[in-house]
Formats: structure tokens, sequence, C-alpha cells
């Protein structure tokens, strides 16, 4: 039986790329840049996420219920099947992961735009 669906190799791809992109300084400034200047600007020290420490913070809320059950359900798996489950291991660690890297740059965050709170001298 012959086939009725063609095969068309020639299709290409729609590139879908925007023409300019959102940057973030580590104090706060946000700027706009063409997308080929990104390389550029990111080059400068500029970042694809934002250092405002709120913004952040609301991430961090959003981020914390997914990982105690991420490790639960790998735990539960692991003891269920008396052996590792790499899909879950995975699961769990990507969790974490997301969780480390926005505390990671709150705390940069912070520590870009606070000075230390002075300490009281003890005799």
């Amino acid at each position: 039986m012959k086939s009725t669906i063609t095969n068309d190799s020639t299709t290409e791809a729609a590139v879908n790329a925007p023409e300019s992109v959102m940057l973030y300084a580590q104090d706060g400034e946000e700027i706009t840049v063409a997308s080929d200047k990104v390389a550029v600007w990111l080059a400068r020290g500029f970042s694809r996420t934002t250092t405002d420490p709120a913004e952040i913070a609301e991430e961090i809320d959003a981020l914390l219920p997914a990982v105690g059950p991420a490790w639960r359900a790998y735990l539960d798996t692991v003891l269920a099947g008396k052996a590792l489950d790499p899909a879950a291991q995975t699961t769990a660690h990507a969790a974490l992961n997301e969780l480390t890297n926005a505390c990671n740059r709150l705390h940069l965050a912070l520590h870009t735009r606070y000075e230390p709170a002075p300490q009281e001298k003890t005799p």
C-alpha cells in the first residue's frame, strides 16, 4: 500500500527570536538590548534573570513547596523498590538545584546592594 502522506524535507522552521531582550545588572538596573547584542552585555556582567531581591524571594517562595515532595517521592520510590530510581533522583536534584540557584542569586543580590550591619564593639 502506498502512503498518501508526503515527506517534505525542505520545510524550514520559523525562527521566533525576540528582537530585543531584557537584561539585569547586579545593582538592579534593567536594560533592553537587541537580541544580537546580548552576548556583549552578558560579558559586561548583565544577567538574563532579575537581581531584584523581592522578585527572587517570590521565586524562592514558589520553589520551596516543590522541593520536599520531590525528595519524599524519591525516598518512597527507593524504599518501595529497594533500589535507586534514577528518574526520581533526577527530579529531586532538579528541584533542589533550582532552589539553590535562586537562593544563591538572592544572596548575591543582597550583598551587591547592601552593606553589612554595623557590629557593636564588646569591651
